[in-house]
C-alpha cells in the first residue's frame, strides 16, 4: 500500500524541527525560547510515536533520508536542512529509544550544538554524549573505511547462477540482501536484463499473495529498495537503471499490467524521485508495448490505433516521450512511415498530445512567434472546453519557450503564462502547475537574463505570489518561489533587479502582504514558522506602515499580538515608521507603538516617548515610562528623573513603581531625592513610594537616608509619621547589610511606637 502522506508530512515536520533544535543550540544555547520550545516540540512528537512503537530510527543513506523506514523527498527544503546539519557533524543517523527522558534530549541538543573544536577537545561526539550519560539517543558516525576486494571470479554466468536468485529476493524485499554478489550482478544484468525481469516477474505475483499484497504494489516496493541499492551507481539519471526494471514490467501479464497504469501512481510518487521517475519510464514502457502489440496481432489499424493510443497516454506524466516510444515500437512492429505518420497525425490532432505537436513545430521550418501564439489560443480553448487535463500537458510544453535563446518568446511566455494559469480552475492541478512555473521563472532568472526579459519574469512571480496570498498561505507562495530570501538574493546580482524586486514587491500591494505574514507567521499548531519570520525580517520598511495600520484596526487580541510580534522581528528599520505614528489619535495603538519601542527602539526614540508620558491616558504614560526603563540609557534615565521632578502626581508613581519593578538603579538618586523632601509637591503618599521602591531596588546607597527618617522621633527634631518610618524599616530589612540591621536592632529594642518596633522584629526574625 502506498506510504500515508500524512505521516509523511509528520516525518518532514519532526526533521525541520530537529534541524532547528540543533541550529538554535548551536546559535544561541538549550535555553534560548526558540531551542526550549522546539526541543519540547521534538519530545512530544517522539512521545506518540513511541504508543506504537519502541524505537525511531533517522537514517542518511546515499544522499536520502529515511524516517523510521520512510524514503523523504529529498528536494525538500525541511529534509535538506536536516541533512546539512548532520553532515556537517559527520552523522548518518539517530536512534531514538523509547526511555528517553525530556533532559536527555536536552542534554544531547546541547552537545551536538556544540563547537567542532570543543566536541574534539571531548574525544568527539560519541565520548561527549556518553560522558552526560546519554544512553536512548544513538548516533551513527560516518566513518571512511577500505577492505579487501571481493573476489567474484568464482562465479558462473547467467542464467543459472545463485545471484540471479539472490537479486530477485532482494528486489523483492527479502531479508539478506545483495551481499558479494552486487558489484557482479549489476554488470551482467546491465546486460541481460531480459533473464532477471523473467526470474522477477515470475517470483513476485507468488511472493506478493505470501505477504498479503498486492502484486503492483509489491512491485513498487520492490523498486524502491533496488533504487537505493543501485542509485550510487546511476546518478540522478535512472536511464540504467530502467533496463532492469522496464523488461520485468513488460513480463507481467495484461492484469497486473492495466493495475499499474491504473492504481500505481500514488506509491510511486510518495516512494521519492527515483521510484517516481522509474514509474514514468515503466508507464512509457507499457503504453507504447501495448499499441505495438495491438498493431502487430491486428486488433487495430490506423485511427483505431491513435484512439487506444490516446486512451492509455492519460497514465503518462509525459506523453511526449511515450509518444516517441510508441513510434519506435510502431517501427519494430514493421509499421511503415507512412502508417505510422497516418496514426501519429490522429494523435497529435486530438489535443491530448497538443504538446508534442508543439514540440515539433517548434523545431521545425514555422517560426516560434507564429506557433506560440496558436498555443496560447489552443490552451484557452481547451481551458473553456473543460479539458483540463490536455490543457495541463500543453501548459507544461509552453513553458519550454522560458529555456529558448529568442528573448522574444521568452518575454511572452513570462508574460501571457500566469494569465493561462488564472484560466484553469481551482484544482490540485492548478496548484502544481503553479509550483512549475514559479520554478520555470526562477530557473529563467537564475540563468542572468537581459532586463527586458527579466521585468516580465518578475511581474509574473509577483502575480504567483499574490494568486497564493488570496489562498491565505503566503509561507506556501515563498516556498513557490524558492523563498523570497533566495530571490532577493538572486537580485542582488544586478542593480537594476534590485529596482525590479521592489517594484514587484509594491505590485503585491503592502497590507496584502503585511496581512499573509501575520497569517502564517505561525504554525496552525502552535510555534512561529521561522521561515515566515525570515521573510518579515527581508522585507522589514516594505510593510512596517502596513503593519502598524493594522495594529491600529485590529480587534481580536491574538491577532493583535502577532502584528506586534511582527513589528519586533523587523527591528530597528521600524522605528521611523512607529516614531512618525506616535501623535495618532487613537490611544490602543500609541501604547502598543510605545511598547514596542522599549523593545526595538535606541537614543532617537526618548524624546519622543517623553512626549508619550504627558498623553492624557494614563495607560499610554505607563507604557511610555516602561519602554524608557527598558532603554536604559543615561539619556532615557534623565528623562525620567524631569517627570519625578516636575510630572503629575499619577506619572511620578508609575515611574516609581516601574523603577522598583524592574529593579533600576540608574534611578536610585531621583528616588533619594523624593525620599529625602518631606514638603516636595505630591506630599507623603508619593514619598513613601519612593521609600518601598528604594528598598525593592536593594541599593545599599540608600541605607543612610532610610536610617536617618527611621530614627526621627524625638521631640527636639522634626519627628517621622510612624507609617513613614514602618516603610524606612521595611525598606532597610529589604536592603539588608550590616549597617541597615544594626538600625533595625535599635529600632526593635527601644522605638517607642509598637508599629516600627514590630516591623523591625520581622525583618531581624527572617534573617
Amino acid at each position: 500500500m502506498a506510504v500515508d502522506k500524512t505521516q509523511k508530512a509528520f516525518a518532514t515536520e519532526a526533521l525541520r524541527n530537529l534541524q532547528v533544535a540543533i541550529k538554535s543550540s548551536s546559535l544561541y544555547s538549550v535555553n534560548h525560547p526558540t531551542s526550549v520550545k522546539t526541543i519540547n516540540t521534538i519530545f512530544g512528537q517522539l512521545q506518540k510515536l513511541f504508543e506504537q512503537k519502541d524505537v525511531v530510527a533517522v537514517q542518511i543513506t546515499n544522499g536520502m533520508v529515511f524516517f523510521d523506514r520512510m524514503p523523504l523527498e529529498r528536494d525538500n527544503i525541511h529534509v535538506k536542512n536536516f541533512m546539512a546539519e548532520l553532515t556537517e557533524r559527520n552523522v548518518t543517523g539517530l536512534i531514538f529509544q523509547r526511555k528517553i527522558a525530556l533532559e536527555e534530549l536536552r542534554n544531547f541538543m546541547r552537545i551536538v550544538g556544540m563547537k567542532a573544536g570543543k566536541i574534539d577537545e571531548l574525544g568527539g561526539l560519541q565520548k561527549a554524549l556518553s560522558s552526560e550519560n546519554i544512553q536512548n539517543i544513538k548516533i551513527s558516525i560516518f566513518s571512511p573505511t577500505t577492505g579487501a576486494p571481493v573476489d567474484l571470479d568464482g562465479f558462473g554466468g547467467l542464467p543459472a547462477l545463485p545471484e540471479i536468485q539472490a537479486f530477485a529476493n532482494f528486489f523483492m524485499g527479502g531479508e539478506g540482501g545483495l551481499g558479494a554478489y552486487q558489484e557482479r550482478f549489476y554488470r551482467e544484468a546491465m546486460t541481460n536484463p531480459g533473464v532477471v525481469a523473467q526470474v522477477v516477474s515470475r517470483s513476485i505475483p507468488e511472493d506478493a499473495a505470501e505477504k498479503g499484497e498486492h502484486p503492483v504494489m509489491h512491485y513498487l516496493r520492490s523498486l524502491d529498495r533496488i533504487a537505493m541499492s543501485f542509485v550510487p551507481r546511476v546518478g540522478d539519471s535512472p536511464e540504467e537503471l530502467r533496463k532492469i526494471v522496464a523488461p520485468v514490467a513488460l513480463s507481467f501479464d495484461t492484469s497486473i499490467k492495466n493495475t499499474l497504469l491504473e492504481e500505481g501512481r500514488e506509491y510511486a510518487e510518495s516512494a521519492g524521485k527515483y521510484v517516481s521517475t522509474l514509474y514514468q519510464d515503466i508507464v512509457s514502457e507499457i503504453i507504447a508495448d501495448q499499441v505495438r502489440f495491438d498493431y502487430k496481432e491486428g486488433i487495430a489499424k490506423g485511427a483505431d490505433l491513435a484512439e487506444k493510443a490516446m486512451k492509455l497516454l492519460r497514465y503518462a506524466e509525459n506523453p511526449k516521450v511515450t509518444v516517441r516510444l510508441i513510434e519506435q515500437k510502431l517501427k519494430e512492429s514493421g509499421m511503415s512511415e507512412d502508417e505510422i505518420g497516418d496514426v501519429l497525425d490522429h494523435v497529435y490532432w486530438n489535443e491530448y498530445t497538443m504538446d508534442e505537436k508543439f514540440r515539433r513545430v517548434m523545431h521545425g521550418e514555422q517560426p516560434w512567434k507564429k506557433d506560440i501564439d496558436k498555443v496560447f489560443y489552443t490552451l484557452l480553448e481547451l481551458i473553456k472546453a473543460d479539458k483540463i487535463a490536455q490543457a495541463a500537458l500543453l501548459f507544461r510544453s509552453y513553458l519550454t519557450g522560458l529555456r529558448e535563446p529568442d528573448e522574444g518568446v521568452k518575454k511572452d511566455v513570462a508574460k501571457n503564462a500566469p494569465r493561462l494559469l488564472e484560466a484553469f480552475p481551482p484544482s490540485s492541478t492548478r496548484e502544481d502547475l503553479t509550483e512549475h512555473l514559479s520554478g520555470e521563472l526562477m530557473g529563467c532568472l537564475r540563468a542572468e537574463p537581459s532586463a527586458s526579459v527579466a521585468e516580465p519574469i518578475v511581474s509574473s512571480l509577483a502575480s504567483l505570489i499574490r494568486s497564493d496570498l488570496a489562498a491565505r498561505q503566503f509561507a506556501r507562495a515563498m516556498e513557490s518561489t524558492q523563498s523570497l530570501e533566495e530571490l532577493l538574493l538572486a537580485f542582488d546580482i544586478q542593480a537594476w533587479k534590485s529596482d525590479l524586486i521592489r517594484t514587484a514587491m509594491r505590485s503585491l500591494g503592502d497590507s496584502a502582504v503585511a496581512s499573509a505574514l501575520v497569517e502564517s507567521l505561525h504554525y496552525p499548531e502552535g510555534g512561529r514558522d521561522e521561515n515566515v519570520a525570515e521573510c518579515v525580517r527581508t522585507l522589514g520598511s516594505n510593510v512596517v506602515d502596513s503593519l502598524i495600520g493594522m495594529l491600529g484596526e485590529e480587534q481580536d487580541r491574538i491577532r493583535r499580538a502577532r502584528i506586534v510580534e511582527a513589528i519586533q522581528i523587523i527591528g530597528p528599520p521600524a522605528e521611523n515608521a512607529i516614531l512618525a505614528s506616535l501623535s495618532d489619535s487613537r490611544w490602543y495603538l500609541v501604547r502598543n507603538l510605545a511598547i514596542l519601542l522599549g523593545e526595538i527602539g535606541g537614543e532617537r526614540s526618548i524624546f519622543s516617548l517623553e512626549k508619550v508620558l504627558s498623553h492624557r491616558d494614563p495607560r499610554v504614560a505607563r507604557a511610555a515610562v516602561r519602554s524608557l526603563n527598558k532603554i536604559g540609557t543615561a539619556t532615557a534615565y534623565r528623562v525620567l528623573g524631569r517627570a519625578l521632578e516636575k510630572g503629575a502626581d499619577d506619572l511620578r508613581l508609575n515611574i516609581i513603581q516601574t523603577c522598583a519593578s524592574q529593579g533600576n538603579e540608574a534611578m536610585v538618586p531621583h528616588l533619594l531625592d523624593i525620599a529625602r523632601a518631606r514638603s516636595q509637591l505630591g506630599g507623603d503618599a508619593i514619598r513613601k513610594k519612593a521609600i518601598d521602591a528604594l528598598g525593592k531596588i536593594g541599593s545599599a546607597q540608600a541605607v543612610p537616608l532610610l536610617a536617618e527618617i527611621l530614627e526621627k522621633r524625638s521631640l527636639f527634631t522634626m519627628a517621622e509619621d510612624v507609617e513613614t518610618r514602618v516603610s524606612a524599616a521595611r525598606a532597610l530589612g529589604m536592603i539588608g547589610g550590616e549597617e541597615a540591621l544594626e538600625t533595625l536592632e535599635r529600632a526593635a529594642r527601644k522605638d517607642p511606637k509598637e508599629d516600627v518596633r514590630l516591623e523591625a522584629q520581622r525583618f531581624l526574625g527572617e534573617r
